[in-house]
């Protein structure tokens, strides 16, 4: 649903996920997506449509893993955040 497909040249098949998919995976809004992209923080292609590689929310999240990024131009840590 709304993912595409391309082949590989090995012949693996990956999906594209749009940024309604990333945002129903990250269970946050469209907009939210295009934060952060625009911000440089979630890399995108654009086919047409912004596409986003599986693996680039994979490294994403690790990335970002206690980091607040409810503005993605100025991250920080949940932890120092916090102790402020």
């Amino acid at each position: 649903m709304g993912r595409k497909e391309f082949t590989m040249e090995n012949n693996t098949t990956k999906k594209l996920l749009t940024v309604r998919d990333v945002a129903d995976m990250l269970q946050i809004s469209p907009s939210c997506v295009y934060a952060l992209i625009h911000a440089n923080v979630l890399p995108a292609l654009k086919l047409k449509s912004l596409k986003i590689r599986p693996e680039a929310v994979d490294k994403f999240l690790a990335q970002n893993e206690g980091m607040d990024l409810s503005d993605p131009y100025n991250i920080v840590s949940m932890t120092e955040q916090h102790a402020s």
